[in-house]
């Protein structure tokens, strides 16, 4: 018997003779093979190099052209604009002309409707005009209907008016794929984002957050209640709020947080941390930047020239691009005809519709100067220039509820970077008046030139790169040299 010692010198030499064996007989094997079969073997492996780098490249080139358009963890990616569905308004951008002499637009207030043309709701109890759009509704047996093809049956009445009254243009929902809306010259001013994989879910996380604020709100004793809220012209009476983030400015002071009610700021501060509330937001940056690339950029450069501390972007969404946003908690969540008149005239606003309705009978959005009612699902994300457009929505049926979240961006801090980041004293603001009176009409045609076209749409589907309606050298150029309207040059503030 052998030691251990002699064991492994065995070892050792029995696999120091195994191992020229097995090197000869790979040498044998590769004798046998005759040049074509090497031939064959070496353009198979060839073959598979080459197709392996071409999906590595590809791969990459996708990657990129999803980087440049913001795509998050489910963001938008270049196919949406191959299945976008396309809706011609006779929207004439003239109609929503609404420039003022500063960077914001007309208080539907200020409007003369003619009599039968304004809207609002029932339960509104801010002495606005009252129509017969409610909040809540009876079920369509108990009012008069008119039947008209292609809407639900219980479809609030008001909606069947409009279309066969005044000519409204009715959209259903096309679910799962995006849905854009362009005025009579091909500009596209609207946009309904696709609902990729995986954002049902997302929407509805987001969905009971927003429940589940309303719930802790109710259990409140009722002198430890915030106000129901700040906005009561566009909303009911019943329907909470809670808005924050960068705001206008005020004298002595710069642009500062909108100031949130003590019983909020926790809610707040969960808000801004929740993961679920996290991917909602990046997926509308992502989106923004998909289908308004020079809209995105513009909002981007006013973020950078304001210069916001750490303590003001703490009460801003990580990744958004707008300075702004409002949560319309319910659960009357349905506004009246207004226009978002402190919003940029011209710019864009960010709704997500969120609730327990049915969007084929029950809140649907309706803009006046398009003539159009689209049906909007709980999750639904759209763009639109609310400052411009006139809007609303109809009522919801007993037992429904609504809600929504806002994102936007104030024309004030537009006009506060004109002015040099400063407050101006009373004449010389009465001068800068003067100037922004005569600049207005360009700065507003500045404005919409940046919403993209239906031709820059087709060249994207061409192209398959996702860049929808961007020159970025151009307008960077624009904007730094100050040509801009947006942001002029030192030399026109010192004027």
């Amino acid at each position: 018997m052998t030691d251990l010692n002699e064991e492994v010198l065995i070892n050792h030499e029995r696999t120091e003779i195994k191992s020229p064996l097995r090197k000869k007989k790979r040498m044998n094997r590769k004798r046998k093979r005759t040049p074509e079969v090497r031939h064959a073997y070496n353009a198979k492996h060839d073959q598979f190099r080459r197709d392996a780098s071409h999906r590595q490249k590809k791969s990459q080139q996708v990657k990129n052209a999803e980087k440049k358009m913001g795509r998050n963890d489910i963001g938008s990616s270049p196919s949406i604009f191959q299945t976008a569905s396309v809706v011609e308004t006779n929207l004439n951008p003239d109609s929503i002309r609404r420039q003022k002499p500063s960077f914001l637009s007309i208080d539907v207030s200020k409007d003369k409707p003619t009599p039968g043309e304004m809207y609002s709701l029932e339960s509104n109890q801010c002495g606005a005009p009252k129509s017969r759009l409610t909040a809540h509704r009876p079920l369509s047996s108990q009012l008069d209907k008119k039947i008209i093809p292609g809407i639900h049956p219980d479809c609030d009445p008001q909606i069947a008016d409009l279309i066969a009254e005044k000519g409204y243009t009715y959209i259903a929902n096309a679910e799962g794929r995006a849905q854009i809306l362009a005025d009579k010259n091909g500009t596209i001013f609207f946009v309904k984002a696709e609902r990729p994989a995986g954002w049902d879910e997302i929407a509805h996380r987001v969905h009971l957050i927003i429940k589940e604020i309303r719930k802790k709100i109710s259990n409140t004793e009722e002198q430890h209640r915030p106000a129901a809220t700040s906005n009561r012209h566009k909303f009911p009476s019943d329907c909470l709020q809670i808005m924050f983030g960068l705001i206008f400015p005020h004298a002595g002071q710069g642009p500062h947080c909108q100031n949130v009610d003590p019983f909020f700021q926790p809610i707040l501060e969960e808000l801004l941390e929740n993961a679920w509330m996290q991917k909602y937001i990046n997926y509308i940056t992502g989106c923004f930047r998909a289908w308004f690339r020079r809209h995105a950029f513009v909002y981007e450069e006013v973020m950078r020239r304001l210069g916001v501390g750490s303590d003001v972007k703490a009460n801003i969404f990580k990744n958004s691009l707008f300075c702004g946003t409002t949560f319309n908690l319910g659960p009357v969540g349905v506004t009246v005809r207004h226009r978002d008149s402190r919003n940029l005239v011209g710019g864009l606003c960010m709704i997500g519709v969120l609730g327990d309705f049915d969007h084929r009978t029950s809140g649907h959005f309706i803009m006046e100067e398009a003539k159009t009612i689209m049906e909007l699902r709980s999750g639904d994300v759209v763009f639109m220039p609310s400052a411009g457009i006139t809007h609303m929505n109809a009522g919801l049926r007993s037992g429904e509820s609504r809600a929504s979240i806002v994102q936007y961006t104030s024309g004030d801090l537009f006009r506060w970077i004109w002015q040099g980041k400063k407050m101006l004293p009373e004449n010389e603001a009465k001068l800068k008046a003067g100037i922004r009176a005569a600049e207005g009409s360009k700065r507003w045609e500045e404005m919409y030139s940046f919403f993209p076209t239906l031709m820059e749409l087709e060249e994207v589907k061409d192209r398959g790169d996702g860049l929808l309606g961007f020159q970025d050298g151009l307008l960077k150029e624009n904007i730094l040299s100050g040509k801009s309207l947006l942001f002029p040059s030192e030399t026109r503030l010192e004027l």
